[in-house]
């Protein structure tokens, strides 16, 4: 018997900015059409949704970079995700955005925490600290953060 998994995201409170890169998605997301982003499992749920980091039991260090040719900028990132030691998932991420020869440079630092509430769901929160500017953008310093959350009805909708 097949049993189908789905999964459902809610995200419960966003308090965001229009700050240029605020979401890097990781390659894996951008190649799926961002389609992730509902159940990211991989280290990509610390930009995604952090309560996926909490339904899959892992060690993961992840280094990744990107090249935007249209505008030559680049992304650079790290990120590490820890879902295994205690119930509490954390995970910690940087990541750059630099226009090759340009004035654009984007720091942005995440720090997640999600728990598990059962098999089937979980609940998460994201503290986000975005510095940066040039290339036409005003200067910034900001802190932002989300609340989210994941269900995976057993059995399909």
């Amino acid at each position: 018997m097949l049993i189908t998994h789905c999964a459902v995201a809610l995200t419960i409170l966003t308090a965001g900015t229009n700050i240029p890169g605020e979401e890097f998605a990781g390659a894996r997301a951008i190649a799926m059409g961002q389609a992730n982003r509902a159940f990211a499992l991989d280290n990509a749920a610390i930009f995604l949704n952090p309560a996926g980091m909490a339904m899959a039991k892992r060690y993961s260090i992840d280094v990744t970079y990107m090249h935007r040719f249209d505008d030559n900028i680049a992304y650079p990132s790290f990120s590490l995700v820890d879902s295994k030691t205690t119930a509490l998932s954390a995970g910690i991420a940087y990541t750059f955005e630099r226009a090759v020869g340009g004035k654009l440079s984007n720091h942005h630092v995440y720090l997640s925490l999600a728990y598990p509430l059962g098999n089937i769901a979980a609940i998460s929160i994201t503290t986000k600290y975005m510095r940066g500017g040039g290339s036409g953008i005003d200067d910034f310093n900001a802190f932002t953060g989300d609340v989210g959350a994941v269900v995976i009805p057993i059995g399909g909708l």
